[in-house]
């Protein structure tokens, strides 16, 4: 098989760009599909965070109207969409503690909540949203908990909270909404 000469792709625009790769017979049955791989991810899409590594909530500016956000839950990923008319929100949702703390808890609330309920595990071998997202929520509830199968609502709700909690607790967000001076003027407690 040959290989085919370096093709550049600098005209696609966008963080979330997939493939699809098709082989074809070029010796027998020239023509024939022999397979397919769809919603190749590559390596360097997107904006990775600060520890380097691949987020799993990518953030697309879309037309909202009057809506700031919005999550769209995709076959193989779950999207931030932001309003592609508000200047500058898709880069300060991202890292303004103003908009992180007040936005990304009830995130992953609604992402969490949906991942059980789509009855995946967080051991499978699988990079579908659910997956990352629930082996993620493990990874953040203080005992490593597994999470709860989805027909048992109540320690869903339970496990889901706990994790939220963490999330936060682990990213300061009060402290950090505080410490923004938004909060300031706004009456004492």
């Amino acid at each position: 098989m040959k290989q085919p000469k370096q093709l550049p792709l600098s005209d696609l625009h966008g963080q979330n760009v997939f493939f699809s790769l098709k082989i074809i017979d070029r010796s027998e049955h020239i023509g024939r599909l022999l397979g397919v791989a769809e919603n190749i991810k590559p390596l360097t899409t997107g904006k990775q965070t600060v520890s380097g590594r691949k987020g799993i909530l990518p953030v697309e500016r879309a037309p909202l109207g009057q809506e700031l956000w919005k999550l769209e839950f995709r076959d193989h990923d779950v999207y931030l969409l932001v309003n592609e008319n508000v200047p500058g929100l898709s880069e300060s949702i991202r890292s303004d503690p103003v908009f992180f703390s007040l936005i990304y808890p009830q995130v992953m609330r609604q992402v969490l909540t949906r991942a059980i309920n789509e009855g995946a595990e967080p051991d499978e071998n699988d990079d579908r949203w659910p997956v990352l997202w629930l082996a993620f929520g493990r990874k953040l509830h203080p005992d490593h908990e597994d999470p709860p199968p989805p027909d048992d609502t109540e320690a869903a709700e339970e496990w889901t909270e706990i994790v939220v909690q963490s999330f936060c607790e682990l990213h300061e967000l009060r402290s950090k909404f505080v410490s923004s001076g938004y909060a300031s003027g706004y009456g004492d407690e």
